[in-house]
């Protein structure tokens, strides 16, 4: 029973009245519980004491209680483990060191090394990585148990889909690392609060109704119960494989860090079996022992056969081919043999719809393990289709066909034009035209869709030299964002990102300083204004970002216009290079919990976190000097000194809304909205494309008036 009083989170001040419970109660189960746990997460706010207290702790626990039952196995506290940090009393918290002075100071006085481990599949493999390197460091054998992991599925946490794919995960991480045992935290979903994390851990709901994780859970204790680590294998770049014996046979847990994923390996036989993660099993055919592997975060079991090793990529295409719109250009194609023989044969290659591949097909004849290398001219589509094509292809090696290869991919570079003189951001898209649209109908990268009526859209982007524009036309049968201001994602939104980092960091995968999420929802039954969100960078984005979004017949429309000057240093110069994509989230019920469909037009579904896979776009001059521009609007307050950007043919605009008189700026002459609570006279500060002039005004009496119009 836990104590009322909080003093009970230090060492007892009579150590041998907690010698006399522990032996107490060891002796009376021990014909039942043979494991106990010194204390829950003594690393962090359950303890209060000191590390080197709780160390004192645990040897008096260990030796009564191995005098009260000597086959009984003793664990240290469950770790937390946190990454240095401080608790809430102040103690400063590292789990690391915790564990490190428990090697120390008390090697002979625990069985067992026990720790927990949430927030996904980094955090673990740290901890995993620490532990072997201290038990290495202190000579230590004592086995390592993970007695808490998991993945709460409240609002603000995972999805049931991304739940599913952390169980195989991570007990095949855990186990492959030499963890002996490892516990799901837990069964049970035990409460309904949506907010609520601690409420939705469990592998089934509240109302004890399976999850997918519960499925994967099942699959998981199936294949790998038993199972003894037999090393991870390299597949390919992006791909984790871990490899185990069960009962003498093999099995290979597999899976993509990142999206669907194909890739080609050498097996030791020519047949062997194929599991999904949620225990659908198929056969799995290795001509000439080549298997085809199309892979994906959702973890699949291969058995039967072991992975002798990376066949890698048959056929490669060099990286980084960007091309415009009805652009030529050469690239080198190169062709490996895989096999241990000669072999000869041919490649033919399979475009995205639009795109051309001149040759087509690349014959060859080739020593075992040697590569051929082929020019192919590759015509880009006039009509600015999905910013990343696939090049596929089709290999025939002597008999044996090996279809459904993916080469590499080929990018799409966005000239980003000047607006329509007609553009106005009131969310219709008619003055948009068609030719310059960027058209997404069919990258799905998570979840499911039914049709283009389903989800599909038209994007436009155009910039002049004082803002950038996005238009977009979405087909969508069901419209609504109920998540709107926490998890714009979880609803229908169009997702916007921008890379404008030098170009030396262009492209790169690190969220960096210069890289921007925005979401763009649109307006809905319960919200009649459309709004916005940058979710990346987490800091304060000052704009006057303007946006204006319509319902159409077929879903909705949305225009949007963000001025440069709200990226401050990051504002692209003209004819330079930018990283982007566009994407669709969708749903089709209010009460969605997580997304139905994730489209993205270049990218993939981790461009929240990796922006390489962003498209290229690249601005055009600025408009002529006589273009109209958008008046700088500043609020003039009492204080009359203050600071402005202006460009020299700019008109000034101080809107305070009390009564219209024209100024004398000098060489700037602009439009004044005076307040009658304003200073009459003053000195401003006018900074003029980083040049900055001080000038004097003065207004004329204003007559004091009951007319507020």
């Amino acid at each position: 029973r836990r104590p009322a009083n909080k003093r009970f989170m230090r060492l007892p001040k009579n150590l041998a009245d907690f010698e006399n419970y522990v032996f107490q109660t060891v002796s009376r189960y021990k014909d039942r519980l043979k494991y106990w746990e010194i204390w829950n997460e003594a690393d962090i706010d359950f303890w209060h004491g000191t590390d080197e207290e709780y160390i004192q702790l645990m040897q008096a626990a260990y030796r009564v209680a191995k005098r009260a039952d000597k086959d009984c196995l003793v664990s240290m506290t469950g770790l937390a483990y946190p990454f240095p940090t401080k608790t809430r009393t102040g103690r400063p918290s590292d789990g690391r060191l915790f564990l490190e002075k428990c090697l120390k100071l008390a090697p002979n006085e625990f069985d067992l090394i026990n720790w927990h481990s949430y927030g996904g599949l980094k955090p673990l493999e740290r901890k995993l990585q620490e532990t072997n390197e201290l038990k290495r460091q202190y000579n230590c054998a004592k086995p390592v148990w993970i007695t808490e992991t998991g993945a709460p599925t409240h609002l603000k946490g995972v999805t049931e889909q991304e739940q599913a794919r952390y169980v195989p995960q991570a007990y095949a991480l855990s186990l492959a690392a030499g963890v002996e045992k490892v516990f799901w935290h837990c069964f049970h979903s035990w409460g309904q609060d949506p907010n609520y994390n601690e409420h939705h851990f469990g592998l089934v709901r509240y109302d004890c109704s399976p999850k997918p994780s519960f499925m994967a859970y099942c699959a998981m204790t199936r294949k790998l119960e038993g199972a003894k680590a037999a090393g991870e294998v390299t597949v390919a770049p992006g791909v984790r494989a871990l490899a185990f014996e069960r009962a003498g046979q093999p099995i290979t847990v597999l899976w993509s860090e990142s999206d669907r994923l194909t890739t080609l390996v050498k097996l030791d036989r020519e047949t062997a079996t194929l599991t999904d993660m949620m225990g659908n099993a198929k056969p799995l055919s290795a001509a000439m022992q080549l298997a085809r592997l199309e892979l994906t975060p959702d973890a699949v079991y291969l058995e039967g056969a072991r992975i002798v090793s990376a066949a890698g990529q048959v056929v490669t295409l060099e990286p980084g081919v960007t091309l415009t719109p009805g652009e030529s250009r050469a690239a080198t194609l190169t062709i490996r043999n895989p096999l241990d023989a000669q072999a000869q044969g041919e490649c033919k290659l399979v475009c995205a719809e639009g795109w051309e591949a001149s040759p087509s097909s690349v014959r060859f004849d080739l020593a075992a393990g040697a590569g051929q290398a082929a020019s192919i001219t590759f015509t880009a589509p006039r009509r600015l289709a999905a910013g990343r094509a696939d090049v596929g292809c089709n290999v025939r090696i002597g008999s044996q066909q090996l279809d459904g290869l993916t080469a590499g991919s080929l990018s799409l570079a966005v000239p980003i034009d000047a607006p329509p003189q007609a553009a106005a951001i009131d969310g219709a898209v008619s003055e948009w035209p068609a030719e310059r649209a960027l058209e997404l109908r069919d990258r799905v990268v998570h979840g499911e869709r039914r049709d283009e009526a389903d989800l599909s859209g038209r994007f436009w982007l155009a910039a002049d030299r004082d803002a950038l524009y996005l238009a977009a036309d979405v087909r969508d049968n069901w419209v609504g964002n109920f998540r709107r201001y926490d998890q714009p994602w979880v609803g229908d939104a169009v997702e916007f990102f921008l890379d404008l980092r030098p170009a030396d960091q262009l492209g790169k995968a690190d969220y960096a300083e210069g890289v921007f999420q925005f979401f763009f929802i649109p307006a809905d039954e319960r919200t009649t204004q459309p709004t916005w969100l940058l979710s990346k960078p987490r800091t304060p984005f000052s704009s006057d970002l303007a946006l204006s979004s319509r319902r159409t017949p077929q879903g909705y429309a949305l225009e949007v216009r963000i001025p440069w000057r709200s990226f401050g240093a990051y504002a692209p110069k003209p004819g330079s290079a930018v990283g982007l994509d566009l994407g669709l989230d969708d749903v089709d019920i209010a009460q969605a919990t997580e997304r139905k469909a994730q489209m993205m037009w270049a990218g993939t579904s981790r461009n929240f976190v990796d922006a390489s896979g962003f498209a290229r776009g690249r601005l055009a001059l600025p408009p002529s000097a006589s273009a109209p521009a958008e008046p700088t609007r500043v609020n003039l307050l009492p204080n009359p000194s203050f600071e402005i950007d202006l460009d020299s043919d700019d008109a000034l605009t101080v809107k305070d809304g009390w009564r219209e008189m024209l100024a004398d700026w000098k060489d700037t002459t602009g439009s004044c909205l005076w307040d009658r609570s304003v200073a009459r006279t003053g000195r401003a500060s006018a900074s003029i494309r980083g040049v900055t002039t001080h000038r004097t005004w003065e207004s004329p009496p204003i007559p004091v008036s009951n007319d507020t119009a």
